[in-house]
């Protein structure tokens, strides 16, 4: 019979949703959190909640509803409707029960035992018919089951409050709150209701139990506001129909306290309009997607409003005194409205003492909170601030002149790691490297986060920079290890930058750890797990390379850029059919420097910018020059090295297409060179801008091939029509068989099977070029040939005719 119901109920009451997942055979309790986050946004003005009444079940419930308050009939038969209504909302909640097994099912088996109490005591009244009766022979047992209803539910949202606030939560507030809430609608039902019937010499105990209805209820709707204040949130639909249930019960009860004591004269239909509310409301919170949230804790924040709950402490602190001042006619309702009012003094004045203690505790998390990051559990730079001057002020006091020693800690490509694993899968890194530091350090040690992956660890009482070398050592040891994320093994290294100072009061905490960084800064463009101590060179380096900083940013417009050429021979016709460009700078103070000096520093300030534009519209135009200078060169290409963030910050197609415009030249006078590191750093921001230049006749070349990721499968996708072999493949060429021969040999026949023209860098040697031929090169550039040299001296280059002949020699 139940599970005939429960599928009559099901059929009746499945939100469109659900029945669609029925539909597909979908299981809708493994999909919850997903069409639940996708279909029914948690907020108030959701289309759910908009949407409401076009349910088919709250149709189809409020029709039942009119239908039976429209029929007027005797009070017996107006029952057995209500306790209709009242099975079909137990059904619901055995249908949400069995279908989406929620978490905490304790409180769904008291939320229905106390509808069934109800049920229970609804019918009894009407069969003892207790309804009316005033006197002290009235049957009790009909408020006994009912009011065992109330007490059941005080006790599920005191359950589910405590489920939001989470096991660690001070509830005193809360208890306390709700009681002078009680305590309050006691008093008003005592002066307005109680004492009145009390002089017309009608039942005090009958009076008294009948006012415990509205107060339970009361209590309640305060509960529940409690538990809606607490979320920190936009209502859900769940939240606003929980609400509309318990105050159309405290309606109901109020209702039904004035209209049994004849204050009111209601139709049985209409007093039972809030309890019907009530159950509709109730029946649609339990086919609404959001109803899991109701016993879930909070994710965020878990302390109620202030102002709210100052409101709701405020009233029930002045409605009390404010009940003294009405006319009472007798001393005893006098002595019980002082009694009550001195109660809810006594609430408020322990309320506030509960508060005092929880600003306590507020200001220590807000302190704990400000003062530590909150993914690992580790001091913050703030902390870090506050240690050290507490290791000053210790100093000072006890131990003056004592060594610290700062370690500044930063992972190596953290960022690919993050990108690879997932955020989840980062913070779990994050949280390993923080213990396996905090295990590696000693007793008097501790550890901070600065933020991303940078992290800090003090020492204290270091000998000398060799104690401090071997705990880095002992630091890069423990991080180096092996870790496992998402089932899978992953091994991370870090730099490490020391700085040691004496503790005394002149102590610099910024300068410290801004020495200890520049120091980790050094080690990093060592090697990976590399350490470095501050020096004094350090830092003048580092001044120096902002001094160099500050120059660039002025180098295209102080007219300090030029550029040299470097020739790609053909071995086939001895003829140079290329030149690579390559920008100089002439600084004022250092001289000519070359791009391997400045070209990094460029990418990082976002000079480079300025300076790509610079060099791709002058190459262009050298070229116009150059293939009018000699007949040898009039179908030399131009090769241009282009960055990566070129591509991010700028449009390099738009740019290179409106220079050889400008220029009359076609898109196959020109080869970008982009490398490998670069184009897979961003594949999908330089993928689209170098398919157009494709489109446009403009050649794509894959720079120092071999030396990164050499991915045959990305090679196969790229939109690349050349590589050039890594000087450093070429270096070992031509003094036998070596492994170089294997990885060039490799390189060509790659080449070759994917119609892709080839170039050697580094040529230096005959040697070099001799094998390079032998083994099917057929484009080389090198020092062999000529260095890189300015535009006028190309023509000399071609006269000279020195390059390499077909029978390996060179001509004169």
């Amino acid at each position: 019979m139940l599970k005939r119901l429960t599928q009559a109920a099901d059929g009746i009451l499945m939100c469109p949703i659900a029945r669609q997942h029925q539909a597909t055979g979908e299981d809708p309790h493994a999909k919850l959190p997903q069409w639940i986050a996708r279909k029914y946004p948690q907020s108030l003005v959701s289309d759910e909640a908009r949407n409401l009444l076009k349910r088919p079940a709250a149709l189809g419930f409020i029709t039942l509803w009119v239908l039976i308050e429209s029929l007027e009939f005797l009070h017996i038969e107006m029952t057995l409707a209500y306790t209709l209504l009242g099975i079909v909302t137990l059904a619901s909640i055995i249908r949400y029960v069995l279908r989406y097994r929620p978490n905490q099912v304790w409180v769904w088996v008291l939320i229905a035992t106390s509808l069934v109490m109800f049920m229970i005591g609804s019918a009894l009244r009407a069969l003892l018919h207790s309804f009316g009766n005033l006197t002290p022979n009235r049957p009790w047992l009909p408020s006994v089951v009912s009011l065992s209803g109330y007490v059941l539910l005080v006790i599920v949202l005191s359950g589910i409050l405590k489920i939001q606030e989470g096991p660690k939560a001070n509830r005193n507030g809360a208890i306390i709150e709700t009681l002078m809430t009680g305590v309050l609608i006691f008093g008003i039902a005592w002066a307005f209701i109680i004492s009145p019937l009390a002089n017309q010499h009608i039942s005090l105990r009958v009076i008294i139990v009948l006012a415990i209805y509205p107060t339970l209820s009361a209590v309640l709707v305060s509960l529940t506001v409690r538990i809606e204040l607490l979320l920190q949130r936009r209502l859900t639909t769940t939240d606003v129909l929980l609400l509309l249930t318990m105050c159309s019960m405290f309606i109901g009860d109020a209702l039904y306290l004035l209209d049994e004591v004849h204050r009111i004269n209601l139709s049985f239909g209409l007093m039972n309009l809030p309890y019907s509310v009530s159950l509709l409301t109730f029946i649609l919170m339990t086919v609404d997607p959001t109803v899991h949230t109701l016993t879930e804790p909070s994710s965020v924040n878990r302390n109620p409003r202030l102002i709210p709950r100052l409101v709701i402490i405020g009233v029930s602190f002045l409605a009390m005194p404010i009940l003294l001042l009405a006319p009472n006619e007798t001393t005893f309702t006098r002595n019980i409205l002082g009694g009550l009012a001195f109660v809810v003094a006594l609430l408020a004045l322990i309320r506030l003492s509960s508060a005092l203690g929880e600003s306590d505790d507020a200001q220590r998390r807000l302190h704990y909170q400000s003062t530590h990051d909150y993914l690992t559990g580790l001091g913050n730079r703030k902390y870090l601030d506050e240690y050290i001057s507490a290791l000053v002020d210790e100093a000072n006091s006890r131990y003056y002149g004592i060594k610290i020693a700062i370690f500044f800690i930063d992972l190596d490509r953290f960022k690919m790691l993050n990108d690879t694993l997932g955020h989840s899968g980062g913070d779990a890194v994050l949280r390993e490297v923080a213990q396996r530091l905090e295990a590696s350090c000693s007793k008097t040690g501790a550890v901070f986060r600065m933020g991303g992956d940078e992290f800090v660890v003090i020492e204290r009482d270091i000998a000398d920079a060799s104690d401090a070398i071997t705990i880095a050592a002992n630091i890069t040891e423990a991080l180096g290890r092996t870790i496992n994320v998402h089932q899978s093994v992953y091994r991370i290294s870090a730099a490490v930058g020391i700085e040691i100072a004496t503790i005394d009061s002149t102590l610099d905490v910024q300068r410290l750890i801004e020495n200890a960084d520049l120091a980790m800064y050094e080690a990093k463009s060592s090697s990976p797990s590399s350490i470095a101590v501050f020096t004094d060179s350090i830092r003048k380096s580092v001044e120096a390379h902002a001094d160099l900083e500050v120059d660039l940013h002025n180098a295209v417009r102080q007219e300090e850029l030029f550029l040299v050429y470097h020739p790609i021979v053909d071995m086939k016709s001895n003829t140079i059919v290329a030149v690579e460009a390559l920008v100089r700078w002439r600084h004022p103070k250092h001289g000519v420097l070359a791009p391997d000096q400045f070209i990094k520093l460029a990418e990082q300030t976002g000079a480079i910018i300025d300076i790509g534009r610079w060099v791709l519209v002058n190459a262009v135009k050298d070229l116009v020059t150059i293939r009018a200078s000699h007949p040898a060169l009039a179908r030399a290409r131009l090769n241009v090295n282009l960055s990566v963030e070129q591509f991010r910050r700028d449009r390099i197609d738009i740019l290179l297409v409106a220079a050889l415009r400008e220029s009359r030249l076609d898109g196959e006078a020109v080869c970008v060179e982009i490398t490998e590191s670069s184009l897979m750093s961003d594949l999908t921001m330089t993928d689209g801008q170098l398919q157009k230049l494709r489109s446009r006749g403009v050649r794509v070349a894959l720079d120092d091939f071999g030396t990164e990721y050499s991915s045959l499968a990305y090679l196969r996708t790229l939109p690349v029509d050349l590589l050039k072999i890594d000087r450093s493949f070429v270096e070992t060429l031509g003094g036998g068989v070596s492994v170089s021969d294997t990885l060039v040999t490799a390189i060509i026949a790659i080449a070759n099977g994917l119609n892709m023209d080839v170039i050697a860098e580094g040529v230096e040697t005959i040697q070099q070029a001799r094998r390079l031929a032998e083994l099917g090169c057929e484009y080389m550039q090198g020092y062999l040939y000529s260095k890189p040299v300015p535009r006028e001296e190309l023509v000399r280059l071609v006269d000279k005719h020195s390059v390499f002949n077909r029978s390996g020699g060179l001509s004169a």
